[in-house]
């Protein structure tokens, strides 16, 4: 929970942008690479039913909530997708496919994913504030990474389920 408490929306912004990345929302058009992204990922995975199509439903169903972090240096004015996350809002909150190029990582781009999805959420009106993180239950490290920014573990089995309670008291770069 120490970087997502300690980050502000200012100085993750300013600092990416220093480093040539930057996060935006994810678009329909971004699919083909985000799955590329999640299907080299060791430790994730896709149902067979979940085809862009079907990606693209969710995109549509939750504007802005997704994210994409784009690497500007690599691709001379064309970026790089080197991060996602999808963040989902319905009945309950969920964060999925949390992914970055194992080049990228160790740089706290996942953390600044999952801020900057889950603060759009947060000021999603009537969204839910309990939020649900699934992980296979051989993904040591996302498990690690949940854990470390204080996702309460809930169960076990072939899923790893994690929550989060977002309230601005225990996460102020919320707000």
């Amino acid at each position: 929970m120490k970087l997502l408490q300690e980050t502000t929306k200012r100085s993750v912004a300013d600092q990416l942008l220093l480093e040539g990345l930057s996060i935006r929302p994810m678009q329909v058009e971004d699919l083909p690479e985000v799955r590329e992204l999640i299907l080299c990922t060791e430790g994730l995975a896709f149902h067979p039913w979940e085809g862009e199509a079907c990606l693209a439903r969710s995109l549509e169903r939750n504007p802005g909530l997704s994210q994409v972090a784009l690497d500007w240096k690599v691709n001379q004015g064309r970026p790089q997708i080197v991060g996602c996350v999808f963040v989902g809002e319905g009945l309950m909150a969920m964060v999925h496919h949390l992914a970055v190029r194992p080049g990228m990582r160790g740089q706290g781009l996942a953390t600044h994913l999952v801020q900057a999805g889950l603060r759009r959420l947060y000021h999603t009106p009537d969204a839910g504030r309990r939020v649900y993180i699934t992980a296979l239950n051989c993904n040591l490290r996302a498990q690690m990474f949940w854990n470390n920014l204080g996702a309460e573990f809930q169960a076990r089995g072939n899923l790893c389920l994690f929550t989060l309670n977002l309230n601005a008291e225990n996460y102020p770069w919320l707000e």
